[in-house]
Protein backbone atom coordinates (compact mmCIF):
# COMPACT_ATOMS: atom_id res chain seq x y z
CA UNK A 1 0.00 0.00 0.00
CA UNK A 2 1.77 3.91 -0.74
CA UNK A 3 2.18 5.28 2.43
CA UNK A 4 -0.22 7.80 3.51
CA UNK A 5 1.65 10.93 5.48
CA UNK A 6 -1.33 11.27 7.57
CA UNK A 7 -1.56 8.09 8.34
CA UNK A 8 2.28 6.89 9.89
CA UNK A 9 0.77 4.18 12.64
CA UNK A 10 -1.74 2.59 9.73
CA UNK A 11 1.88 2.46 7.52
CA UNK A 12 3.75 1.03 10.63
CA UNK A 13 1.16 -1.40 11.34
CA UNK A 14 0.63 -2.66 8.16
CA UNK A 15 4.74 -3.40 7.63
CA UNK A 16 4.04 -5.20 10.45
CA UNK A 17 1.74 -7.34 9.63
CA UNK A 18 3.62 -8.58 6.92
CA UNK A 19 6.98 -9.21 8.73
CA UNK A 20 5.84 -10.59 12.13
CA UNK A 21 5.74 -14.33 10.47
CA UNK A 22 8.29 -14.82 7.62
CA UNK A 23 8.29 -19.10 6.80
CA UNK A 24 10.44 -20.79 5.42
CA UNK A 25 12.68 -23.87 4.48
CA UNK A 26 16.06 -23.83 4.53
CA UNK A 27 18.96 -26.06 4.32
CA UNK A 28 21.46 -27.08 6.23
CA UNK A 29 24.80 -28.77 6.70
CA UNK A 30 23.50 -32.37 5.60
CA UNK A 31 21.60 -32.66 1.91
CA UNK A 32 18.29 -33.78 2.03
CA UNK A 33 17.78 -32.35 6.04
CA UNK A 34 15.91 -29.15 5.82
CA UNK A 35 15.39 -26.29 8.49
CA UNK A 36 11.49 -25.05 8.94
CA UNK A 37 12.42 -21.56 10.66
CA UNK A 38 10.11 -18.61 11.43
CA UNK A 39 10.98 -15.63 11.36
CA UNK A 40 9.73 -12.50 12.61
CA UNK A 41 11.28 -8.89 11.73
CA UNK A 42 11.54 -5.44 13.59
CA UNK A 43 11.96 -2.47 11.24
CA UNK A 44 13.75 0.37 12.87
CA UNK A 45 12.55 3.29 11.00
CA UNK A 46 10.04 5.61 11.13
CA UNK A 47 7.78 6.48 8.17
CA UNK A 48 8.00 8.16 5.36
CA UNK A 49 9.44 4.89 4.03
CA UNK A 50 11.31 4.95 0.90
CA UNK A 51 9.12 2.47 -0.67
CA UNK A 52 6.01 1.47 -0.57
CA UNK A 53 4.90 -0.52 2.10
CA UNK A 54 4.57 -3.93 0.27
CA UNK A 55 7.10 -3.69 -1.73
CA UNK A 56 9.40 -2.93 1.40
CA UNK A 57 8.31 -5.98 2.98
CA UNK A 58 9.20 -7.88 0.42
CA UNK A 59 12.83 -6.50 0.34
CA UNK A 60 12.99 -7.36 4.21
CA UNK A 61 11.73 -10.78 3.99
CA UNK A 62 14.40 -11.52 0.80
CA UNK A 63 17.15 -10.27 2.96
CA UNK A 64 15.76 -11.92 6.25
CA UNK A 65 15.82 -15.56 4.60
CA UNK A 66 18.65 -14.90 3.10
CA UNK A 67 20.94 -14.05 6.16
CA UNK A 68 19.21 -16.84 8.09
CA UNK A 69 19.75 -19.27 4.93
CA UNK A 70 23.50 -18.24 4.54
CA UNK A 71 24.06 -19.11 8.74
CA UNK A 72 22.33 -22.23 8.61
CA UNK A 73 23.26 -23.73 5.32
CA UNK A 74 26.75 -24.54 7.38
CA UNK A 75 24.72 -26.04 10.68
CA UNK A 76 24.45 -29.50 11.44
CA UNK A 77 20.73 -30.49 12.44
CA UNK A 78 21.57 -32.84 15.28
CA UNK A 79 21.94 -30.71 18.06
CA UNK A 80 18.49 -28.28 17.48
CA UNK A 81 18.63 -26.40 20.65
CA UNK A 82 22.35 -25.15 20.07
CA UNK A 83 21.52 -23.93 16.56
CA UNK A 84 18.51 -22.45 17.68
CA UNK A 85 20.55 -19.91 20.25
CA UNK A 86 23.51 -19.42 17.53
CA UNK A 87 20.92 -18.62 14.69
CA UNK A 88 19.10 -16.39 17.34
CA UNK A 89 22.42 -14.47 18.31
CA UNK A 90 23.37 -13.95 14.36
CA UNK A 91 19.74 -12.64 13.47
CA UNK A 92 19.46 -10.07 16.46
CA UNK A 93 21.86 -7.59 15.29
CA UNK A 94 20.59 -4.90 12.94
CA UNK A 95 20.76 -5.23 8.95
CA UNK A 96 20.77 -2.28 6.63
CA UNK A 97 18.75 -2.54 4.17
CA UNK A 98 20.00 -0.91 0.51
CA UNK A 99 17.49 2.22 0.29
CA UNK A 100 17.69 5.40 -0.12
CA UNK A 101 17.14 6.46 3.12
CA UNK A 102 18.78 3.46 4.67
CA UNK A 103 16.40 1.17 6.56
CA UNK A 104 17.96 -0.98 9.08
CA UNK A 105 16.24 -4.25 10.39
CA UNK A 106 16.65 -7.01 13.12
CA UNK A 107 14.92 -10.39 13.57
CA UNK A 108 14.20 -13.15 15.97
CA UNK A 109 13.84 -16.44 14.58
CA UNK A 110 12.59 -19.56 16.02
CA UNK A 111 13.87 -23.08 14.26
CA UNK A 112 12.42 -27.00 14.05
CA UNK A 113 12.45 -29.63 11.94
CA UNK A 114 9.90 -31.81 10.13
CA UNK A 115 8.71 -34.95 10.92
CA UNK A 116 10.36 -36.77 7.76
CA UNK A 117 13.37 -34.45 8.68
CA UNK A 118 13.80 -35.57 12.43
CA UNK A 119 13.32 -38.92 10.91
CA UNK A 120 16.48 -38.25 8.37
CA UNK A 121 18.42 -37.13 11.61
CA UNK A 122 18.13 -40.19 13.42
CA UNK A 123 19.02 -42.26 10.53
CA UNK A 124 22.18 -39.84 10.34
CA UNK A 125 23.10 -40.40 13.86
CA UNK A 126 23.04 -44.22 13.71
CA UNK A 127 25.20 -44.23 10.66
CA UNK A 128 27.80 -41.99 12.69
CA UNK A 129 27.43 -44.59 15.85
CA UNK A 130 28.36 -47.68 13.64
CA UNK A 131 30.84 -45.62 11.88
CA UNK A 132 32.57 -44.37 14.96
CA UNK A 133 32.33 -48.18 16.45
CA UNK A 134 33.89 -49.61 13.46
CA UNK A 135 36.52 -46.73 13.09
CA UNK A 136 37.51 -47.21 16.63
CA UNK A 137 37.90 -50.86 16.65
CA UNK A 138 40.11 -50.79 13.69
CA UNK A 139 42.27 -47.94 15.19
CA UNK A 140 42.74 -50.16 18.16
CA UNK A 141 43.78 -52.97 15.84
CA UNK A 142 45.95 -50.86 14.81
CA UNK A 143 47.98 -49.78 17.64
CA UNK A 144 47.83 -52.94 19.05
CA UNK A 145 49.63 -54.62 15.83
CA UNK A 146 51.94 -51.57 15.82
CA UNK A 147 52.73 -51.35 19.67
CA UNK A 148 53.56 -55.35 18.98
CA UNK A 149 55.54 -55.85 16.27
CA UNK A 150 57.31 -52.37 17.44
CA UNK A 151 60.03 -55.31 18.76
CA UNK A 152 62.71 -56.92 16.81
CA UNK A 153 61.76 -60.85 18.85
CA UNK A 154 58.15 -59.75 18.03
CA UNK A 155 58.46 -59.79 14.25
CA UNK A 156 60.44 -62.67 14.39
CA UNK A 157 57.76 -64.42 15.90
CA UNK A 158 55.48 -63.68 13.45
CA UNK A 159 57.97 -64.89 10.88
CA UNK A 160 57.67 -68.16 12.76
CA UNK A 161 54.18 -68.44 12.90
CA UNK A 162 53.93 -67.84 8.78
CA UNK A 163 53.60 -70.93 6.96
CA UNK A 164 56.35 -72.68 4.85
CA UNK A 165 59.33 -71.17 7.18
CA UNK A 166 62.89 -72.17 6.08
CA UNK A 167 64.71 -72.63 9.74
CA UNK A 168 67.74 -72.55 7.71
CA UNK A 169 67.62 -69.33 6.93
CA UNK A 170 65.96 -66.59 9.26
CA UNK A 171 65.52 -63.20 9.09
CA UNK A 172 68.75 -61.20 9.42
CA UNK A 173 69.02 -59.12 12.79
CA UNK A 174 69.16 -55.58 11.28
CA UNK A 175 66.21 -56.18 8.90
CA UNK A 176 64.00 -57.49 12.04
CA UNK A 177 65.33 -53.80 13.41
CA UNK A 178 64.71 -52.14 10.72
CA UNK A 179 60.69 -53.52 10.53
CA UNK A 180 60.14 -53.05 14.03
CA UNK A 181 61.63 -49.54 13.45
CA UNK A 182 58.58 -49.02 11.17
CA UNK A 183 55.90 -50.14 13.48
CA UNK A 184 57.71 -47.86 16.48
CA UNK A 185 57.03 -44.68 14.43
CA UNK A 186 53.66 -45.36 14.71
CA UNK A 187 51.60 -43.88 17.83
CA UNK A 188 47.91 -43.85 18.87
CA UNK A 189 46.18 -40.87 19.12
CA UNK A 190 47.08 -39.00 22.11
CA UNK A 191 50.75 -40.09 22.37
CA UNK A 192 51.80 -38.16 19.47
CA UNK A 193 53.58 -35.36 21.74
CA UNK A 194 56.63 -33.81 22.38
CA UNK A 195 57.94 -36.21 25.29
CA UNK A 196 57.39 -39.00 22.57
CA UNK A 197 59.52 -36.65 19.96
CA UNK A 198 62.08 -36.52 22.66
CA UNK A 199 62.13 -39.88 23.49
CA UNK A 200 62.43 -41.10 19.97
CA UNK A 201 65.56 -38.63 19.84
CA UNK A 202 67.13 -40.10 22.80
CA UNK A 203 66.67 -43.63 21.79
CA UNK A 204 68.74 -42.66 18.31
CA UNK A 205 71.36 -41.41 19.63
CA UNK A 206 71.99 -44.45 21.98
CA UNK A 207 71.56 -46.70 18.91
CA UNK A 208 75.15 -44.60 17.72
CA UNK A 209 76.59 -46.23 20.91
CA UNK A 210 77.15 -49.71 19.61
CA UNK A 211 80.34 -51.32 22.19
CA UNK A 212 79.22 -52.41 25.39
CA UNK A 213 81.86 -50.13 27.17
CA UNK A 214 80.26 -47.06 25.68
CA UNK A 215 76.65 -48.11 26.37
CA UNK A 216 78.03 -48.51 30.17
CA UNK A 217 78.95 -44.94 30.32
CA UNK A 218 76.26 -43.47 28.90
CA UNK A 219 74.26 -45.21 31.71
CA UNK A 220 76.38 -44.23 34.15
CA UNK A 221 76.21 -40.20 32.97
CA UNK A 222 72.34 -40.73 33.17
CA UNK A 223 72.09 -42.30 36.31
CA UNK A 224 74.56 -39.66 37.92
CA UNK A 225 72.40 -36.55 36.39
CA UNK A 226 69.28 -38.52 37.63
CA UNK A 227 70.84 -38.64 41.14
CA UNK A 228 71.74 -34.89 40.68
CA UNK A 229 67.72 -34.04 40.10
CA UNK A 230 67.05 -35.53 43.37
CA UNK A 231 65.12 -38.47 41.24
CA UNK A 232 67.03 -41.22 43.20
CA UNK A 233 64.41 -43.96 42.16
CA UNK A 234 65.17 -43.56 38.27
CA UNK A 235 68.66 -43.63 38.85
CA UNK A 236 68.83 -47.02 40.58
CA UNK A 237 66.81 -48.38 37.73
CA UNK A 238 68.89 -47.17 35.21
CA UNK A 239 71.82 -48.99 37.40
CA UNK A 240 69.71 -52.08 37.46
CA UNK A 241 70.08 -51.81 33.61
CA UNK A 242 73.68 -51.21 33.49
CA UNK A 243 73.83 -54.17 35.20
CA UNK A 244 72.01 -56.76 33.23
CA UNK A 245 73.78 -58.32 30.72
CA UNK A 246 73.36 -56.47 26.95
CA UNK A 247 72.12 -58.68 24.26
CA UNK A 248 73.15 -56.90 21.10
CA UNK A 249 72.18 -59.85 18.70
CA UNK A 250 69.07 -62.13 18.25
CA UNK A 251 70.57 -65.49 18.63
CA UNK A 252 69.38 -68.95 16.55
CA UNK A 253 66.12 -69.17 15.69
CA UNK A 254 65.17 -71.56 18.53
CA UNK A 255 66.58 -69.05 21.70
CA UNK A 256 64.48 -65.91 20.44
CA UNK A 257 61.38 -68.41 21.11
CA UNK A 258 61.86 -68.00 24.90
CA UNK A 259 63.91 -65.32 25.00
CA UNK A 260 63.94 -62.56 23.21
CA UNK A 261 66.78 -60.05 22.82
CA UNK A 262 66.57 -57.33 25.50
CA UNK A 263 66.25 -53.53 23.33
CA UNK A 264 66.61 -50.41 25.20
CA UNK A 265 63.63 -47.94 25.23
Amino acid sequence: MPWDKESPKKARKALHRQLERIEARLPSRHDGITFHAVISVQVHAEPPYPLDVGELATEIRISARDAASLFLRDQEAVDLAAVQDLASRHLRSRRPLPSDPSIAYSASIRIGLSEQDQAAVAALLAIRRDQAIQDARSRQRTDAVAAQYAHPAAVLVRWLEAEAVNLASPPKPQDLEAISQMFAQHRPEGARDTEYELLEILRGYLDTFSAPSQKEMLFTVLAAGMRGAHRPQHAEQVDALRDRPLQTAIGDVGAARTQPPERLT
